[in-house]
């Protein structure tokens, strides 16, 4: 796969605005920083894809690649679904509430996806509509059992750096 590019993200906004929060001394009723930090990636995202998405939409009634490149999408999202259902309790009351873990994750993640970015390695798909349904499973297990990886389905451009 192709090395990452400055448009891939290194990290889930929800990791580094708790870090921040903390780090800042914000302490906002309803957790109002993480939100706001959070919808300014949703919509910074939605900006950079917005005619891929509207292209993808039109297209999904018609398109197979398109109704299939949905599929991969819900299922890369269910094994977060299920496995935050599981394990919503610890989720919320010691992942959340741990910053020394939050930031120790992050700052391991950053080394792993540094060094998987340095490996010779061979880019197997070029876009994303190709990806095979197995691996959008795989891609969704891997992004909901290790923590630094982004919560993006879909960087600009894939890499082994980014799930």
């Amino acid at each position: 796969m192709s090395k990452a590019s400055p448009n891939s993200f290194p990290s889930r906004p929800r990791d580094t605005s708790c870090c921040w929060g903390i780090f800042l001394g914000f302490d906002s009723t309803g957790k109002t920083f993480e939100v706001l930090i959070q919808l300014g990636a949703i919509l910074a995202i939605l900006s950079v894809y917005f005619g891929r998405l509207w292209q993808l939409a039109v297209a999904l009634p018609s398109d197979p690649a398109s109704r299939r490149f949905v599929a991969g999408i819900l299922l890369a999202f269910l094994p977060a679904a299920v496995i935050g259902v599981l394990l919503h309790s610890f989720i919320k009351e010691v992942l959340f509430e741990t910053p020394t873990l939050i930031c120790a994750t992050l700052f391991l993640g950053g080394i792993v996806l540094l060094w998987i970015d340095r490996l010779p390695l061979a880019p197997r798909y070029t876009n994303v509509m190709d990806y095979p349904l197995s691996l959008c499973l795989k891609i969704g297990f891997f992004s909901s059992a290790w923590p630094w990886c982004p919560a993006s389905p879909a960087p600009a451009r894939p890499s082994p750096a980014r799930c």
